[in-house]
């Protein structure tokens, strides 16, 4: 008897376009997109909005509203009481969400 559990199988890596990809349930859009993993999401979203080529008016705009977003935010988590707590996570969206807009629409806000 050759133990509790079948052996191990031998496979194939997956590739997509010729480039082997981790282990995903969607390597099409793990090919498209890769993967970014961060511990400070408000310093990559900032580093996106540098990185958009927009006019500076705009571009000023969106770090307002996303420096917004990250005070709310942070607000939020420090609230000693939870009845608070939703409103500023709602505030807090909006201005991501108003960021967003700022970079990829003609909206003007």
């Amino acid at each position: 008897m050759a133990g509790r559990y079948q052996r191990a199988m031998t496979g194939e890596q997956v590739k997509v376009g010729g480039r082997p990809v981790p282990f995903t349930f969607w390597p099409e859009a793990y090919y498209k997109r890769g993967r970014l993993v961060t511990s400070n999401p408000w310093s990559c979203l900032m580093a996106h909005i540098h990185q958009t080529d927009i006019g500076k008016a705009k571009k000023n705009l969106a770090i307002a509203f996303l420096e917004q977003a990250q005070d709310f935010h942070q607000a939020a988590d420090a609230a000693p009481r939870l009845g608070s707590k939703p409103l500023l996570h709602y505030y807090s969206f909006l201005n991501l969400a108003k960021a967003y807009l700022t970079l990829r629409t003609n909206l003007d806000l």
